[in-house]
């Protein structure tokens, strides 16, 4: 009464975006142009009227309507990637998150469809700083001007990961831009945690389905047969890598 399934990895949609090759290797840092913390930005500092606030605000409704849409983790990534680049003037996005308690690293990177193939240039340590001070730096590359967004996705009063945007050819970022994309980082990040703890749940659940199916199809009340019982329960609750030695 088994089944064993192989499916195979689930192509995201292309969403007008390409994957791109990363370069974190660099000749030289970036230098700092403007950093705007998350507190300061979107909690506790008051955000001066602009005329660009209506748009902002339909990127803000597209993006949380976008959001509440996706199915899967394969389509995560480059949807949030085609939401960021609607909301600032950049042309490649780099997304990065810790698992583990490991460093973060670059979970996946994208471009606009036209861009060059060139490696994205990403300063991990800018990333990691953007996290730990939940804070957002725009920096430019000294060779060409060329600028990024380091910025923090902050879910549930923790960043859980950076992102990396990188401005389209002779375009810059101001603090409406930087404010907008952390609005958008913070609510892809809680809906990417949600939709984490939603799978955990639903492994758990069925976890404990079929260790209620192995206690109640088995037959049998003597000594031996409930130690065989015993052993086979820690096996199945040991799952994959974890099965204990039976003797």
């Amino acid at each position: 009464e088994s089944q064993f399934v192989v499916q195979a990895e689930e192509n995201p949609p292309a969403a007008g975006l390409d994957q791109c090759p990363v370069q974190m290797r660099l000749p030289s840092p970036p230098l700092v142009v403007r950093r705007l913390g998350f507190d300061d930005a979107l909690l506790t500092g008051e955000v001066p009227a602009s005329p660009r606030d209506s748009r902002d605000l339909r990127t803000l409704l597209r993006a949380a309507a976008a959001l509440s849409s996706i199915r899967g983790l394969a389509q995560f990534d480059v949807a949030l990637a085609g939401l960021m680049l609607d909301a600032v003037p950049g042309c490649r996005v780099a997304l990065s998150a810790a698992t583990g308690g490991e460093p973060l690293a670059v979970r996946s990177a994208w471009s606009a469809r036209g861009v060059t193939v060139e490696p994205l240039r990403i300063d991990a340590e800018w990333l990691d700083r953007a996290a730990g001070d939940r804070t957002a730096y725009v920096v430019a590359f000294a060779d060409d001007g060329r600028q990024a967004i380091a910025a923090p996705m902050m879910a549930f009063g923790r960043a859980v990961g950076s992102v990396w945007v990188e401005a389209s050819p002779g375009a810059s970022f101001d603090d409406g831009d930087v404010r907008l994309l952390l609005v958008v980082a913070a609510l892809a990040a809680v809906a990417r945690e949600q939709w984490e703890e939603a799978a955990r749940l639903l492994d758990r659940n069925e976890q404990l389905r079929a260790e209620i199916n192995l206690e109640h199809n088995m037959v049998g009340t003597s000594r031996p047969m409930r130690q065989l019982f015993d052993r086979v329960a820690r096996v199945a609750s040991a799952g994959p890598g974890g099965m204990p030695h039976l003797v």
